[in-house]
């Protein structure tokens, strides 16, 4: 039965009666009403999920060709121009219907116009804003239609292309090296004990001194892409070999000048007194007759200040000790080689005015074998490689053993990626290798073969004589025949004249690059051990350069934000990232390096960087402090710290040598990273056992370094007091901290270390 009633309406006094069926249809539901613009928002973030995992998936990889020569731009493209299409037909049905939701209170017809020309363009949507009241739905509509037209742009801006390293798998990487000297074809025997040196040697010396850097005895690596890279230890070494090293010292303040009591005859009719130049060893070189360079080896007890110093104890270890007299004219005003005004010093002052145009200067050298341990690395084809340390090597003391192979171990020493010491050595070797027995200090140690460097003691001895018998035993006099009066007649030893007219750098600087030219023919002999097996090498790592794709998701959350018409709050945090590049040194100073790194990346970008940004390199010890100076304005490091920062290092960062000249307070071996990402202090902590203060970083180069502004903000979220000074000009930062603990210390550590451990 039906059941009717009437409801009487009333409207401009019409009046209209309606009939109500109770038994009426279900309402539909809001999605089956809006289905078409569900469907079509779904695809909007379908699309937008694509749009970020394709280029995400491609993320600091290879570029590879796509199907049909479509680039990946294109397809970011294609997708972002769908996405914005579905994306407003959804915000133009959302504004239609808030047209009509307007109405329902009185409202001007004309509101209808303005919501359905919004819906149609920026314009419309730029109008919406002061005809209709504002509301945040019409306002968030209003603005993805101004916005939309960016999304396609800004899409393809998130990728982009960039030159970068990739490993090649299967190309050859290597750098010559020796354990062992010498090979079987690089002497031969004259006598039951007694060998003699192959000719390719005793070229090597000769080039070391006439064309010490000529290719004949430059070392070649072997790298196939052009580019290879080399693992380093804890103390940026990547490779060592058994080499010859070399110390001079001036000894031009031992030079005694001697006069002749009668008058001789000398060049260029010269008549008048005899002026020697001579050494407490007797050597000697003359004014007037003509000679210029003396070189002899010999004892240097003579010239030893202190006999406990570094250099004389690698003169007793020396295979043979070389001291240069010579006359030189550097730093002169030079007219001829016979006219010169030269500085007076005290010698020159007790001359005649007509032979002041020249001055002598000594240098005595030791030669000694040593360990050499090199960073290296071939970018663009060319080696680039640098000497990090020389150990010297010592004979068996213990034994009164001069007379033995001389055998040194390199510690610490890198194993299949881990390091070893002489303590932990019997943990890297295998059973069934026998490795060598070494000693050490009066302990015999037994070594892995590859921590092993020997040199012989037959080999030492050719080389010896032929260092003292043919090289360095001779005088050269000045030529007075005729030809060429600037050059000197050495006989049949030619190689001498870049000797003279040097300065004790030069004269150094000479015998570095002799023994240098020694240690390349030593390292081309590449013998692995006293089994003589060849093809001793550095492997490395061979990359070269391929076009990689850089995803930058940040552009995409704006994306992310139009979508779901709401702004969302960014909740991440970045990780803070020092770097101290003076561990252990300054008491109340550090020098750092801000970086800042999203946070949970740091362990990848440390994975990703090349090893030797991690490591100072510098030597432990050093002639003086302005040694030291020089050393970090050529670190790779350190050679753009701010003035300020290298003067700080140096007066603060080093302290007399029992052995002479000076030494780090603390060597910075390695720059121990330790970092906060997503962890807590004590897992931070916990990385590092032997580590010495609370707080010691490493910082990768930019791109990672933030500017000082932007780390500033952040450290100024510490919770406990930061005293920072900015040092103008520079990223660098200077901390300065005189009685509490460092912020980050504070704020990290705390806890774990202690205070009187967080301390700097």
């Amino acid at each position: 039965m039906e059941t009717f009633s009437r409801q009487q309406h009333k409207h401009h006094d019409i009046s209209i009666t309606t009939k109500d069926v109770s038994s009426r249809k279900a309402k539909p539901s809001p999605i089956r009403s809006w289905l078409w613009e569900t469907l079509s928002l779904l695809l909007a973030l379908g699309l937008l999920i694509a749009t970020i995992v394709i280029p995400a998936q491609n993320n600091n990889r290879v570029l590879k060709p796509w199907p049909y020569d479509i680039s990946l731009n294109t397809i970011i493209a294609i997708l972002s121009t769908f996405m914005r299409a579905s994306m407003l037909l959804v915000v133009a049905e959302l504004i239609g219907q808030m047209g009509w939701n307007a109405l329902q209170q009185p409202r001007p017809v004309s509101d209808l116009h303005h919501f359905n020309n919004a819906s149609r363009g920026i314009l419309g949507a730029l109008k919406l804003f002061w005809t209709v009241p504002p509301r945040l739905t019409s306002i968030i509509a209003a603005l993805v239609i101004i916005i939309s037209p960016a999304i396609t742009p800004f899409a393809q801006q998130s990728v982009s292309t960039v030159p970068c390293p990739r490993t090649v798998q299967g190309a050859q990487a290597s750098l010559p090296i020796s354990h062992y000297v010498p090979a079987i074809n690089s002497s031969f025997n004259t006598g039951a004990a007694s060998i003699e040196l192959s000719g390719d040697m005793k070229v090597a010396m000769m080039n070391g001194l006439v064309n010490p850097t000529g290719k004949d005895t430059a070392i070649a690596a072997t790298c196939s892409t052009g580019n290879c890279t080399f693992s380093a230890n804890s103390q940026g070494i990547t490779h060592s070999s058994v080499a010859m090293c070399s110390a001079c010292i001036d000894t031009s303040e031992l030079i005694e000048l001697n006069i002749s009591k009668t008058n001789t005859t000398g060049a260029g009719g010269y008549a008048g007194k005899v002026y020697n130049y001579s050494l407490p060893n007797g050597q000697w070189v003359q004014a007037v007759t003509g000679s210029q360079v003396m070189v002899i080896p010999g004892d240097l007890e003579w010239a030893l200040d202190t006999p406990n110093s570094r250099f004389a104890q690698l003169a007793k270890v020396a295979i043979s000790n070389i001291t240069t007299l010579s006359f030189t004219q550097q730093g002169c005003n030079v007219t001829t080689s016979t006219n010169a005004t030269c500085p007076e010093d005290r010698l020159t002052s007790k001359m005649p005015v007509s032979l002041r145009y020249q001055y002598a200067v000594a240098t005595s050298c030791a030669l000694y074998p040593c360990i050499k341990k090199y960073y290296g690395k071939v970018d663009r084809g060319s080696l680039i490689e640098k000497v990090v340390d020389e150990q010297p090597i010592d004979y068996n003391r213990a034994a009164d053993d001069e007379a033995g192979n001389r055998v040194g171990v390199q510690t610490p020493c890198l194993i299949d990626g881990k390091e070893y010491k002489l303590a932990n050595f019997s943990q890297a070797k295998d059973p069934s290798d026998s490795g060598t027995i070494v000693p050490v200090d009066g302990t015999n140690y037994t070594v892995p073969d590859q921590c092993v460097y020997q040199l012989t003691f037959r080999y030492r001895q050719a080389l010896r004589r032929f260092i003292e018998k043919t090289l360095f035993n001779t005088v050269c006099l000045a030529n007075t025949v005729g030809g060429a009066k600037d050059q000197l007649d050495c006989g049949d030893q030619w190689w001498l004249p870049p000797l003279y007219n040097s300065t004790f750098e030069g004269l150094d600087g000479a015998f570095d690059m002799f023994t240098t030219a020694i240690t390349n023919n030593f390292r081309k002999q590449g013998i692995k051990g006293s089994s003589m097996e060849e093809n001793d090498k550095a492997s490395g790592i061979a990359t070269e350069m391929a076009i990689c794709t850089v995803f930058d998701w940040r552009i995409f959350v704006i994306l992310t934000i139009s979508d779901n018409n709401q702004v969302k709050t960014d909740t991440s945090y970045s990780s803070i990232l020092a770097s101290v590049h003076a561990p252990n040194i300054f008491s109340s100073l550090m020098v750092v390096d801000p970086a800042m790194i999203p946070a949970g990346k740091i362990n990848d970008a440390m994975i990703k960087l090349p090893k030797e940004i991690f490591c100072l390199g510098l030597k432990e010890k050093f002639p003086d402090s302005n040694a030291v100076e020089t050393a970090l304005r050529e670190n790779k490091r350190t050679r753009n710290w701010d003035e300020r920062a290298i003067r700080m290092f140096t007066q603060h960062g080093v302290i007399p040598s029992e052995k002479g000249g000076v030494k780090l307070i603390a060597h910075p071996r390695f720059d121990w990273a330790l970092w906060y990402d997503k962890q807590t202090p004590a897992e931070c902590y916990d990385r590092f056992k032997d580590i010495s203060v609370a707080l010691l970083a490493i910082m990768p180069k930019r791109p990672f370094a933030v500017p000082a502004k932007m780390f500033e903000a952040d450290v100024g979220k510490l919770k406990e007091r930061v005293d920072v000074k900015w040092v103008e000009g520079t990223h660098q930062v200077v901390y300065e901290r005189m009685d509490d603990c460092v912020g980050f210390v504070g704020e990290w550590l705390g806890d774990v270390a202690g205070e009187k451990r967080a301390k700097l």
